[in-house]
């Protein structure tokens, strides 16, 4: 893993994605809290073994969490359009989210006029 880097917002987006806490996210893979959080804010990488229980749980590719910057060959440009794709199905997703809750919540604000 040396030459691989650990892309922390990949991690975020997945947990906002499936709306799972990093306090659950550490009950689910076994680990600390502060551990979770700090491979979020970049302080620390996951081990291995972490990185295979996220790969688990969350049924995606290594390459999710992990990618090559120091090689400029196709299949690493690949890999980060992967990771670019899921970004913007998450954000989509998260778009939808916002727009259905505008919804709601004007119908309710609408009701108490």
């Amino acid at each position: 893993m040396s030459k691989e880097k650990f892309l922390p917002i990949n991690l975020l987006l997945l947990l906002k994605k499936h709306k799972i806490t990093q306090k659950k996210l550490a009950e689910k893979i076994n680990a600390e809290e502060s551990v979770v959080s700090n491979w979020l804010t970049g302080k620390t990488k996951p081990t291995e073994k972490s990185i295979s229980k996220l790969i688990s749980l969350f049924k995606l590719p290594k390459d999710y969490f992990f990618c090559d910057f120091q090689k400029e060959d196709n299949e690493n440009n690949n890999k980060k359009l992967k990771v670019k794709d899921y970004e913007i199905s998450v954000l989509k997703d998260e778009i939808k989210f916002l727009k259905e809750r505008i919804k709601f919540l004007e119908k309710e604000l609408n009701k108490k006029k």
